[in-house]
């Protein structure tokens, strides 16, 4: 199994191998096709070179350091690159299309992944791997038309006999396929993270995953800065009455926003789908107990990074609730005042001089 997944690995960095599109423009499983300082010797004339492009870039930076690591790629990037982004929180799509990739026509192929496997960092460059989980993957919608999903949707004669699945024809058809180059590194990606068996990687609609990534910042948003604010295991939160009562508020606050993200991305249409049970405040709070219940020995990435005095994801968990609360009229209290107290507590830490605390081993 590691044999495979080394080879996988190899195959995806093998070089042979819509308009701005916000979080909530994908509610309905309909199609929507998206229109829309180094040193010189300065007697000798250097060689000129190539920049190298990339084809295919594996995010794994935090989610606030996102947009200034991909803007020094820029030069190294294409049309035709493909970007998977592989982060905790939401937003940061958005934030990549408005600051850097605004044409459809020039934007590199975007991937979500949303991720359930349990890691910490031990050592510099040593990673260990606690927890087995899975990664989901889906694909944004293609600003030149290409629908990635279409054997999904419009399933064959003999589909009935099992679920829906994707098709890396739908990608790229082949050494026909007139849009090849466009295409290739998009198709390669994919198929390599699909052979990725030690990690069960799935390629799902993009639907499924905005679904998914909506109820893991929600879980995020309420053991990130809870556990950041009391220096505590994700386990001993939900032991105590009073955190319990701050996670059904964070819960409901962001079932009234999706609610309400909802029910405006539906106006002045035919869809008569009812709101999904996923987001409702029963849910997200069970799903918030069974997360922390499953990692109750681990520490959560927010309590990692106050410990370590670095920036928090505070921005992409509960700031993205706020903003988009904000956006559709909807008051998000509770989530407000842990927002100002993560960012409160992150700038003492920057302004203290003290240099002798030694952090613990974290999960990521």
């Amino acid at each position: 199994m590691l044999q495979g997944f080394k080879q996988s690995v190899k195959d995806l960095f093998n070089p042979g191998a819509g308009n701005l599109l916000w979080s909530g423009q994908f509610w309905s499983r309909r199609r929507r096709l998206p229109w829309r300082e180094s040193r010189v010797v300065t007697h000798v004339k250097p060689a000129e070179k190539a920049v190298e492009k990339i084809d295919t870039l594996l995010v794994c930076v935090k989610a606030q350091s996102t947009l200034a690591t991909i803007r020094g790629l820029l030069p190294r990037l294409s049309a035709n690159s493909t970007i998977v982004l592989l982060q905790n929180g939401m937003g940061v799509y958005d934030e990549l299309v408005r600051e850097l990739f605004p044409d459809p026509q020039q934007r590199p192929h975007i991937v979500h992944a949303v991720i359930t496997h349990g890691a910490w960092i031990k050592n510099y460059m040593h990673v260990v791997h606690a927890g087995v989980g899975k990664i989901d993957i889906g694909i944004m919608p293609d600003g030149q038309g290409r629908d990635f999903e279409i054997s999904y949707h419009k399933p064959g004669p003999l589909d009935f006999l099992s679920q829906p699945r994707l098709h890396l024809k739908d990608i790229m058809s082949g050494a026909g396929d007139l849009a090849l180059g466009r295409y290739r590194t998009l198709h390669d990606t994919v198929g390599a993270m699909l052979r990725m068996n030690a990690l069960q990687v799935s390629w799902l609609p993009i639907y499924d995953i905005q679904m998914a990534m909506r109820q893991k910042v929600v879980v995020n948003a309420v053991i990130n800065p809870l556990t950041a604010l009391l220096d505590c295991k994700n386990g001993k939160l939900m032991e105590h009455r009073h955190a319990r009562n701050l996670c059904r508020a964070i819960c409901w606050e962001a079932e009234v926003v999706f609610r309400a993200q909802w029910e405006h991305e539906r106006r002045d249409t035919d869809d008569m789908s009812t709101f999904p049970i996923v987001l409702q405040t029963k849910h997200l709070e069970h799903l918030c107990f069974s997360v922390a219940s499953a990692t109750a020995n681990n520490i959560s990435s927010m309590l990692a990074d106050v410990r370590l005095r670095r920036p928090t994801e505070i921005e992409y968990m509960t700031g993205y609730l706020i903003r988009l609360g904000r956006k559709y009229g909807v008051r998000t209290r509770t989530n407000l005042a842990l927002y100002n107290i993560i960012r409160m507590r992150t700038a003492l830490d920057v302004e203290s001089s003290d240099t002798s605390f030694t952090p613990r081993s974290s999960t990521m």
